[in-house]
Order: structure tokens, then C-alpha cells, then sequence
């Protein structure tokens, strides 16, 4: 199973996925079971569950998670299927994905990077102090998601 991640900027970002799902049937990829793997990372420790990520301590075991950026949205879809890296990113990228989050996977892979298809929860700047300044995060919509997820099954 391969979970697709997309970093859609601009108001218009999710229209510009949606609009283009009927790739995903063109290509033959259908909506998988939640892929509990990106859930869990020992790394991370939330509450009681000492391998749940951060980023998913709210979000229901659902295979389309959309959050809400100060400039956009950030979007996982599970899919039925394993599907090549490389492949992965051409398909997010057609999807809409910001392309240049997608030329910088490629040169994570190149690189050997296991961990290349990430979306930042938060973004930071230093300002004239050197301080560090939220300047973007995310918030779980589960609403949407269920829409998207919704229309994504109509055009399977």
C-alpha cells in the first residue's frame, strides 16, 4: 500500500486536485484501506501511545486526511497498491502537488533518503533576533476529508 502526500497551495489548491482525480482512474489507482504504518513512529510520543505520531493524535484511522496551512492544504491518500517512489511523485505532482516539493523528493531518493514523501507540520523563520517565529501549521479537518474522500470513490 502507498500513501500519496500533497502539499496543495493557494485557495484554489484542492479544486486543482479534484478537478484532476480522473487520473487516478486513468491510472488504475483506487482508494486503499488506512495505512496504519504513517500512523505510528517511534521517534514521536503522544499520550498514552508511546509510537503515535504528533501529527495524527487527533485524526480517526481514515484512508484521506486533509489539514488545513496558513496557504492551503496539506492532503494523504492511501492507495490499493504499492507504487514505485519515482512513479509516486509523477503522480503527485499530475495531481496538483507543488512542484517544487516534488523535484526535491527526487533528489531525496536519489540521495537514498528513506523517509522522502514529508509534509512539515509547522514552518518556522528566524527573525532580526534570531528567534524562531511560527509562520505556518497545520490544522486535521475531518469534514473535508470525508468529502474528499467522498468524491474521490465517485470516480473510481
Amino acid at each position: 500500500m502507498k500513501t500519496l502526500a500533497f502539499d496543495l497551495d493557494g485557495k484554489g489548491g484542492l479544486d486543482a486536485f479534484l478537478s484532476r482525480r480522473w487520473i487516478m482512474k486513468y491510472l488504475g489507482l483506487k482508494l486503499g484501506e488506512c495505512n496504519r504504518e504513517v500512523y505510528f513512529d517511534s521517534k514521536e510520543w503522544v499520550g498514552d501511545d508511546p509510537h503515535r505520531k504528533k501529527r495524527y493524535e487527533d485524526v480517526p484511522f481514515v484512508p484521506v486526511r486533509v489539514w488545513h496551512t496558513v496557504n492551503g492544504w496539506h492532503l494523504e491518500i492511501d492507495m490499493d497498491a504499492e507504487v514505485d517512489n519515482v512513479k509516486a511523485i509523477l503522480m503527485q505532482c499530475m495531481l496538483g502537488d507543488d512542484y517544487r516539493r516534488s523535484l526535491a523528493q527526487l533528489l531525496r531518493i536519489e540521495r537514498g533518503c528513506v523517509d522522502w514523501n514529508n509534509l512539515y507540520q509547522q514552518k518556522w523563520k528566524l527573525n532580526e533576533l534570531g528567534q524562531q517565529i511560527e509562520v505556518s501549521h497545520e490544522k486535521f479537518d475531518p469534514d473535508l476529508s470525508k468529502k474528499v474522500q467522498d468524491l474521490i470513490q465517485l470516480g473510481e
